[in-house]
């Protein structure tokens, strides 16, 4: 009712403070945030406009004033081929069918940006949203989701559209064998199961097992209350295979036998969130990720434009140390046997004094990599063959400084560059066993007799590549905290635990983990001496359970986790 009474007297900007234009809002500074505003909102209402609580005038005010009101101010802008344009039509939809408005209803679903709309010209024929990033793929994905599940329940079946159920098969078929997806274009790390809400949805719409197997591998939370299935059935990872997205312009490569993976990009730009990045690859292999891509930092960050997006950043072949133009490569062709799978594609009009061609073949022992530039026009240019990956480099090449890079395009970011000329055979390692920057996270001692680090290491691992190695030094009495950096990209609930693996030192030192929620409120849970060797699972389930302080230390946990944290507790007789 006080949004009723306030809506219209709020006017209308953009995030720039600029009056009335197409993407301002009245609540928030943009018609993106005002729809994922909108939806609760009009879902709340549905909720409660039976209750004898509201009179007819109230429901009245809340539905013109509010409701109808702020969809109105949506609809001012359609944002056609677009992820904005997605929770629009959620947002306009959510209104519709609370109340009842068939034109609603229509615009949201058959309008001119409407869900078909985004289903035929946004979801590529191999179910990638055009973008070209996975973060933006769910991001978009969330919204028809909404809208298709109100569908449903209005007796309109969205979820037979074959491009939304393809939405879902897409990052399966994609994903690294750790369950993420590559960080291509405007995109952080994503991971499968961090979308687990969303496919609940997608298994107890299509039944299929192949859902269900992103689904338990944590607490069912909030949205499978509402949408899941009241019972999963037992699933297993489904066996991955090598794949071409022609329609993207991606393929992935896999090793039988092997987790050696490769993801190749060779399509479409990928409008506002594209890198220039034509024939760039990641690979993954032994448990990481070893060829490494950018992504994407805030958007605020002005490496963004400069480094996050440049050609030079990613592992493909700059010419004349310019930055490619936007463009689309051809899928030459692929092979997929049993020991070996191998991808060609070129880059299109990436340059166009000159054009690439990339083979790559992947076995589980190396990949190969085949990169073919030839002059258009005759002239001579330079071609860099640039690779990023992680660790220290090293070479029997005479490396000395070099300075003669460009201060543009990227380059100008490269730092202590090394390099050599020679005519022969040349190689170089990245022994991922040693870092630049081998600390992790961060280490606080209480006293200043008290020290320790928190660092990667591959001494143990209880899976994959690497583990975060705990030192200390208890000179005297007191405790240490080994904290992870600040968390991005988790789901905002409340965690129903805690599960890590600790490689016990039969110290007897005391071991606590600690749980920050967003307001800095620390939820602790003791585990007690480190009383053994090797390594052991911990296990700890209900942090509101926990004993808790600052933050507003009221006991309930507010989502997302900001950081995990271990607490060591000297013991006496304990080694220091």
């Amino acid at each position: 009712l006080a949004y009723a009474d306030l809506y219209n007297s709020y006017p209308i900007k953009d995030v720039n403070n600029r009056p009335d234009t197409r993407t301002g809002a009245r609540v928030t500074a943009q018609t993106l945030d005002e729809a994922g505003w909108l939806i609760p909102m009009a879902w709340a209402y549905d909720l409660i406009r039976d209750a004898e609580a509201l009179t007819a005038g109230q429901k009245e005010h809340i539905e013109n004033d509010l409701l109808r009101a702020a969809a109105a101010v949506i609809a001012r802008y359609n944002a056609g081929r677009s992820n904005w344009q997605s929770w629009h039509n959620a947002a306009l939809a959510a209104v519709g069918f609370t109340l009842a408005d068939r034109e609603l209803i229509t615009l949201a679903i058959d309008g001119p940006g409407g869900f078909r709309y985004q289903m035929r010209e946004s979801v590529q024929g191999d179910g990638v949203w055009y973008e070209g990033a996975w973060g933006y793929h769910f991001y978009a994905l969330d919204p028809l989701c909404q809208l298709a599940e109100m569908a449903a329940r209005a007796g309109l079946d969205l979820w037979a559209e074959a491009p939304l159920r393809k939405m879902f098969e897409a990052p399966l078929r994609f994903a690294l064998p750790d369950g993420t997806l590559p960080n291509f274009n405007d995109s952080g790390n994503v991971s499968l199961y961090s979308y687990d809400r969303l496919y609940e949805m997608a298994y107890a719409r299509y039944g299929d097992p192949l859902f269900a197997s992103v689904l338990a591998r944590r607490a069912r939370g909030r949205e499978a209350l509402f949408w899941g299935a009241e019972t999963l059935p037992a699933t297993q990872a489904p066996v991955l295979t090598s794949a071409v997205f022609e329609d993207s312009g991606n393929a992935v490569l896999r090793a039988a036998g092997s987790d050696h993976y490769v993801a190749f990009k060779f399509g479409p730009h990928g409008g506002g969130h594209g890198h220039y990045d034509k024939l760039n690859f990641i690979s993954f292999w032994r448990g990481a990720i070893m060829g490494v891509d950018p992504g994407t930092q805030s958007y605020a960050a002005p490496t963004h434009n400069t480094w996050d997006k440049m050609t030079v950043a990613h592992n493909t072949v700059v010419v004349d140390q310019r930055t490619q133009s936007e463009a689309a490569g051809r899928l030459h062709a692929f092979a997929f046997l049993p020991s070996v799978s191998a991808v060609r594609a070129d880059a299109g009009e990436a340059y166009r004094q000159a054009e690439l061609v990339r083979t790559l073949i992947l076995t589980s022992d190396y990949l190969l990599d085949l990169f073919e530039v030839r002059s258009r026009d005759d002239r001579e240019h330079l071609f860099d063959w640039v690779y990023h990956n992680y660790g220290q480099l090293s070479s029997s090449l005479a490396l000395a400084p070099y300075e003669a890079f460009p201060k543009a395009e990227g380059y100008q970011h490269l730092s202590e560059a090394r390099a050599a000329v020679t005519a022969q055979h040349w190689q170089a390692d990245f022994d991922m066993n040693r870092l630049a920057n081998p600390n992790y996270g961060s280490v606080w001692p209480s006293v200043s007799a008290v020290r320790g680090t928190y660092e990667y290491s591959r001494e143990q691992a209880a899976t994959g590549r690497f583990s975060g190695k705990l030192s200390y030094d208890f000179s005297g009495p007191g405790y240490i905290l080994y904290s992870t950096p600040v968390l991005t990209g988790l789901p905002a609930q409340a965690p129903a635990g805690v599960k890590l693996k600790i490689y016990g030192d039969g110290s007897g030192h005391r071991l606590a983990v600690r749980l920050y929620d967003s307001t800095d409120e620390r939820f602790v849970y003791t585990v007690g001496p480190v009383n053994w060797s090797g390594w052991r699972e911990i296990a700890a389930a209900q942090p509101e359970h926990w004993s808790h302080y600052l933050g507003n230390n009221d006991g309930l946990f507010d989502p997302p986790v900001k950081t995990v944290t271990i607490e060591l507790t000297q013991v006496a007789g304990g080694p220091a």
